[in-house]
């Protein structure tokens, strides 16, 4: 979950490390251009109301597991 100093939240999931998420949505905010790969639902947010990427605040809500091929329903690498 993403969190602006505004008050409004954005609730995702990725299958990768989280920091690597985190960084690519720092790096999107600070690098913003519109209708380029960096014109994201939180960079353009951010970059419309004049938000600063020091004020990004996030946080995990659940790790679902997620079984890989070939492997036991019940192991495997976290969803966050």
């Amino acid at each position: 979950m993403l969190k602006c100093p505004c008050g409004i939240v954005y609730v995702g999931q990725t299958i990768r490390k989280v920091k690597e998420r985190i960084k690519e949505h720092k790096g999107d905010i600070r690098n913003f251009k519109k209708d380029t790969a960096t014109d994201t639902p939180v960079s353009r947010h951010f970059n419309m109301n004049k938000h600063h990427v020091s004020q990004l605040k996030w946080l995990v809500l659940e790790v679902v597991e997620s079984p890989h091929r070939g492997a036991t329903i019940g192991s495997g690498c976290p969803i966050v």
